[in-house]
């Protein structure tokens, strides 16, 4: 009878019913004799319930299933989905300790399963701002004995080159996380490899690549009904589409992804996609909407979500930017940029942003003047506030400080071997690399902090 469930399970799993996989599943464990099995089907029941929207469910059966068996790569998956459900719950920080806890049960038995719960390790602990738990978490996946070639090394060495690149270390980090794009892109890639894909395309500013891997993941998990998976998805693809400008389309993702995460309360997930709005409503000049989101998402994010909350501040401080209030947002845009999401991707042309503004606009110029690059084989203007490519005006400076000459937006760099001028119209730009190469402690700042920014706008500080 239990066998005869589980096949049933298989079927429903193959039609797409994650919920009735589950009820399955969880049906032939409690007819199930021998107690690792018993076991293994719960865990399964567990892992359904989660990819259906049911939260609590799947958290009293992953806590049931540690008590049944000392298996570790059992209790490892309960653990990982513990962790999943705890970054709603808590906070990203926990699901990262969780799923480090769990990779560290199987890393020697099993190091392909390992990397998925690293990955998520290295996904939470950036949501997190918590850059020592992303550099653990690559140095974890750097002692797995992974096949060269295989998908699950190309995966584990673009994560290590996520934590170079936060680190300010970008040097060999762009070939890791360009292979893992064009992996994330194959038909049967697994959603954990198109999510470490479409994070990679963020960083590198290739955009295009990053909606198209996260539609072809959306389009599975509508297929399986792995509901869950839906709203991480179109985060990442309305960040795609935000920060190459295509505001209503960002914002058409993010409204299914809210309804979704709501219906399963997914309030951190709720949370963090609006404060994706509340950055989207401050671009788009609807200061009332950007005041309100802010105030609803700010208690649930601050102290739990680093990059949410900065990413709302961000927001705020362009608000006060355009208005001409100086002195406020010099103090939104500077405590974002030396908070803990200080080296995030999403937040490194925060500094570009407000420098421009500060030092080159007066009271009542527009939010940011259009300009030619001083150098470098980038030229490019800024569109109003729906393009910000002081970042490659920035690429330019610190590669010819650094190293002599501007490889960063260089047609043979491997990083934007194809079109480099596109890059430079994400917010993000084309200094993929030299953003972070720029926070490195041994090199001096290419601009002076000073707060007589807020006090003297339109003048440079001196």
């Amino acid at each position: 009878m239990a066998a005869e469930l589980e096949r049933t399970a298989i079927r429903a799993e193959r039609r797409g019913g994650a919920m009735a996989v589950s009820a399955a599943y969880d049906r032939a464990g409690r007819l199930s004799v021998d107690p690792e099995l018993k076991a293994r089907r719960i865990a399964k029941a567990a892992l359904a319930a989660y990819d259906a929207g049911k939260p609590d469910r799947a958290a009293r059966l992953a806590v049931e299933v540690t008590s049944l068996t000392t298996d570790p790569g059992i209790i490892a998956d309960a653990t990982l989905l513990r962790g999943q459900i705890e970054y709603e719950r808590t906070s990203p920080e926990a699901d990262a300790a969780l799923a480090s806890e769990a990779a560290r049960l199987i890393m020697d038995r099993d190091p392909e399963r390992a990397v998925v719960m690293l990955t998520e390790m290295m996904c939470a602990g950036r949501d997190a701002g918590a850059l020592p738990l992303v550099t653990e978490g690559g140095r974890l996946m750097a002692e797995l004995r992974l096949r060269l070639g295989s998908r699950q090394r190309a995966s584990a060495d673009a994560q290590i080159s996520w934590g170079d690149l936060l680190s300010g270390r970008p040097e060999h980090a762009a070939g890791p996380l360009r292979a893992m794009i064009e992996i994330g892109r194959e038909p049967d890639a697994d959603l954990m490899h198109r999510i470490v894909a479409g994070f990679s395309g963020l960083m590198l500013a290739d955009d295009h690549a990053t909606i198209a891997v996260m539609d072809m993941m959306l389009a599975e998990v509508r297929a399986s009904g792995a509901l869950t998976w839906i709203p991480y998805a179109q985060e990442v693809v309305a960040l795609a589409q935000a920060l190459r400008g295509d505001f209503l389309l960002a914002q058409t993702c993010l409204a299914e992804a809210v309804a979704l995460s709501t219906e399963f309360g997914m309030d951190m997930e709720v949370a963090v996609l609006r404060a994706t709005s509340v950055w989207l409503a401050a671009v788009t000049g609807d200061e009332p909407r950007c005041r309100e989101l802010a105030a609803e998402v700010l208690p649930v994010l601050e102290g739990r979500h680093a990059v949410g909350t900065a990413l709302t501040s961000w927001g705020l401080g362009l608000l006060d930017l355009a208005a001409g209030r100086y002195r406020a947002a010099f103090d939104a845009l500077y405590a974002v940029c030396t908070g803990p999401a200080k080296h995030d991707f999403l937040i490194r042309a925060v500094a570009d942003w407000w420098r421009r503004r500060f030092t080159t606009v007066t009271p009542t110029a527009s939010p940011i003047s259009s300009r030619r690059s001083n150098g470098g084989p980038c030229t490019w203007t800024v569109r109003s506030r729906q393009r910000c490519c002081g970042a490659a005006r920035r690429c330019s400076r610190t590669r010819r400080r650094t190293t002599g000459r501007h490889s960063a937006c260089s047609p043979s760099t491997a990083a934007d071997s194809t079109k480099p001028e596109r890059s430079c119209f994400t917010a993000n730009g084309c200094a993929a690399d030299a953003a972070a190469v720029r926070r490195a402690p041994n090199w001096p700042p290419l601009w002076p902090v000073s707060r007589g920014w807020a006090r003297r706008p339109g003048k440079r500080a001196r």
